[in-house]
């Protein structure tokens, strides 16, 4: 018997929340997501043990009313043939779970002719739920679990030799023994109490601390090595096979809910424990829970569940089954390896914020660190630079679809494409017919014998033709545009909203193109990030002195201020492979003028918090 799925409502993090289960499960998210409330609701919807002090615990913050109740349904499938009959032609038994503010348990299970109790009981006989919680020394809390199921096969057995035999014979031994202990106790009991004497009460005795001390041992001839003389790779492989065995001999159906199996793990062994779960799946039922890429790495995306909190501090699941509709697994992989970034990672980070740049990423990162006093990495922030517009378009669509709360920032150049490559607008004919003769003639003394000539040729004969079909007005085109594209292949705007969005670039009103952008996760900087050391001239005065005193330009007062300005421009384009002085470059003009006046922190705002 398996679970194909799970619905849950009004449990903890969880407002309403369905979850298809295949043979293997791997639930990641930042902390605090409802990876474990996912976990827990299941184990609570199998428990006999219900009560009022479970509603309280559960029942979200946000519910006001007493009357809401939690409600779990979980549909079974390979049905074991105690539970054939019930299921009918459907092949599959839906049970209905809801717990009220006074601890009323309703289990609901559709049958008509067996109560649900009985089939709940059936249910019970038939699935072997096991939780593993987190593991931080596979050779004490690996064993707990598996102390625990074991009791339980032990105090099955009856019969001679078998521990309520044991248990019995133990009892009748103190009993026996008893007047020997607390003979001389007979007096005072018919004097304080008036009774006939004194015994032992061994009603609550029970032999179930023995498992708590069994553990396990390797015999090789004549030597014994002990479970925590293995290596923690070794420990967790034959504790895993352990798992494996107690699911195929126990004659229930078996149901794993793995806590972080990788919690505090090497992660060659994290490895090891990835492939032991994956092993276990082909028998039993694996759930597992998980904050690390290596564990994701190793499981096809179609059965990794991507969990986030939204802004009113509830869960939400993206199953990345609908990603890979879209786009293989391996496309993924590749795109994002580009950048050194594993293709789980996103999964794991708290927000994705996707730059053009690595300038870009340079300088949000040090303006977050200094004006929160904190880093990006500390607040599991993950940056990607896409290395372009078109690039960091089909980023923010992949992050979507991995269901990934994200961000991405454009320069204003991203509202529209300048299909002219290399020239400014040509003022008049006359200077476009002049710039054309100059260049014929030039082409005319290029030596195109050899190699370098005829590749100088062909460039200027590129640069020709393309000067020959510019025009004297500017050709900007929003629809080739990476906002466009944005606009329109997005599920989050109507054609209103689209409409919108032209209106505020053709009108250049960033504020209001942001505000219309904000749903997507897109936001347009007014102006190029170089753009921001020379937008006023208290922060242009403070870039230059620091360039001057780092030796990157000199102090000359005869050059103009337009040429100064490119200089830096492009000086700070250049940094892009010296992040150690961008850096400290952006602190010092950050310490001069805080960038007041440039709407940067606005946008800092919107990527980070």
């Amino acid at each position: 018997m398996k679970i194909q799925n799970v619905s849950v409502s009004n449990f903890r993090s969880i407002d309403q929340a369905s979850i298809a289960l295949a043979d293997i499960n791997v639930i990641c998210g930042p902390n605090s997501s409802g990876k474990s409330n996912l976990f827990k609701a299941i184990k609570l919807a199998l428990s006999d043990d219900v009560g009022v002090s479970d509603y309280f615990e559960n029942i979200p913050r946000w519910i006001q009313s007493g009357r809401t109740l939690i409600r779990i349904e979980i549909v079974f499938t390979d049905l074991p043939d105690a539970l054939k009959g019930l299921a009918r032609r459907s092949k599959v038994l839906r049970y209905r779970f809801s717990l009220s503010q006074n601890g009323k348990v309703t289990r609901d299970f559709g049958v008509e002719g067996k109560s649900p109790d009985e089939i709940f009981e059936i249910v019970q006989d038939s699935l072997m739920l096991t939780f593993v919680p987190a593991i931080r020394d596979w050779s004490v809390d690996g064993l707990a679990t598996f102390q625990k199921v074991l009791l339980n096969a032990l105090l099955k057995f009856r019969g001679e030799g078998t521990l309520n035999d044991l248990g019995g014979r133990l009892k009748r031994m103190l009993e026996n023994k008893s007047p020997t202990f607390l003979g001389y106790q007979k007096e005072a009991a018919n004097k304080l109490f008036k009774a006939d004497s004194i015994q032992l009460d061994t009603s609550s005795l029970n032999l179930g601390f023995v498992s708590n001390q069994i553990s396990l041992k390797i015999k090789k001839g004549s030597d014994e090595i002990l479970l925590d003389e293995l290596g923690t790779g070794h420990q967790s492989a034959l504790i895993m096979g352990l798992y494996q065995q107690l699911g195929e001999s126990h004659g229930k159906a078996p149901v794993f809910i793995f806590e972080e199996p990788d919690n505090h793990l090497h992660p060659a062994t994290i490895r090891s424990v990835v492939q032991d779960l994956v092993q276990l799946s082909k028998k039993s039922q694996v759930l597992v829970s998980t904050h690390s890429p290596l564990v994701l790495n190793h499981v096809d995306f179609s059965n990794i569940f991507s969990l986030d909190i939204s802004e009113e501090g509830k869960t939400v699941i993206h199953p990345l089954n609908k990603l890979t509709e879209s786009i293989s697994q391996k496309d993924i992989r590749i795109f994002l390896e580009k950048y050194g970034i594993r293709a789980t990672e996103p999964l794991l980070a708290k927000r994705v914020v996707i730059v053009e740049g690595l300038t870009d990423k340079t300088f949000i990162s040090k303006i977050f660190e200094l004006e929160n006093g904190r880093t990006v990495d500390s607040e599991n922030c993950l940056i990607i630079p896409t290395g372009g517009k078109d690039e960091a378009v089909r980023a923010l669509k992949i992050m979507s679809l991995m269901g990934v709360e994200k961000r991405v920032l454009f320069d204003w150049d991203a509202v529209s494409v300048d299909h002219r490559k290399h020239f400014y607008a040509v003022e008049n004919e006359y200077e476009k017919t002049t710039m054309i003769e100059s260049m014929r003639r030039v082409l005319e003394r290029l030596d195109s014998t050899h190699k370098r000539g005829n590749n100088s040729k062909k460039s200027l004969q590129r640069l020709l033709d393309e000067l020959e079909s510019v025009s004297s007005s500017k050709k900007d085109s929003y629809q080739d545009s990476a906002i466009y594209k944005i606009a329109h292949e997005s599920e989050f705007f109507s054609a209103a909203d689209r409409a919108a969005i032209k209106s505020a670039v053709k009108s250049k009103q960033p504020r209001k193109l942001n505000d219309l952008l904000s749903k997507s996760g897109a936001y347009v900087l007014k102006v190029d990030l170089e753009e921001f050391f020379v937008s006023k001239a208290d922060i242009a005065s403070a870039t230059e002195g620091y360039l001057v005193k780092a030796g990157k330009m000199h102090s000359d007062s005869s050059q103009s201020n337009l040429n100064r300005k490119n200089q830096i421009r492009n000086l700070i384009h250049d940094m892009a492979h010296e992040p150690e002085i961008l850096e400290d470059l952006i602190q010092h003009v950050y310490e001069e003028t805080k960038f007041k006046g440039t709407g940067l922190m606005s946008c800092i705002n919107f990527l980070f918090l």
